[in-house]
């Protein structure tokens, strides 16, 4: 699918909008936002006190068979963006991926205990560190500008 009219009233199309439409269409694109179950009105992703538009949008290059829903949540006095989820369709067609073949057990995490504070001052105070930090320090590093 490309990117073209979906069921949202656009009154006026802005020149980035129009430009985001065309950039979709030569990559195979699909913007999601009002064309599935749950957001086929094209609900308002952004307000504000000046303005509501949709400025947040799901863009993809899976086939629709494989998209089951939009949903755009309301908004919440944290921010003003809604929240946007896409629900993809798993079947065991499309559901080609390998099971791992060693599981990995992961260090449990670090936690702050009442002793850490003095632990923390000894390791830095620690002549290895000093020496790690001194030479850092000393050099000279070039800026990256690839």
């Amino acid at each position: 699918m490309v990117c073209g009219k979906s069921h949202i009233p656009i009154k006026r199309k802005l020149q980035h909008g129009k430009n985001l439409l065309q950039l979709c269409g030569s990559l195979g694109l699909y913007i999601v936002n009002g064309r599935l179950r749950g957001d086929s009105f094209g609900q308002l992703t952004y307000s504000s006190a000046l303005s509501s538009s949709m400025v947040d949008y799901a863009i993809t290059d899976l086939d629709q068979t494989f998209l089951r829903a939009f949903t755009v949540k309301p908004l919440t006095p944290l921010s003003d963006h809604s929240q946007t989820t896409v629900y993809l369709k798993r079947t065991a067609a499309n559901d080609n991926r390998q099971k791992p073949r060693q599981m990995y057990k992961l260090r449990p995490p670090l936690r702050w205990a009442q002793d850490s504070t003095e632990k923390y001052l000894h390791a830095i105070d620690s002549q290895e560190i000093h020496t790690l930090l001194d030479s850092f320090l000393s050099n000279i590093y070039p800026l990256n500008r690839e």
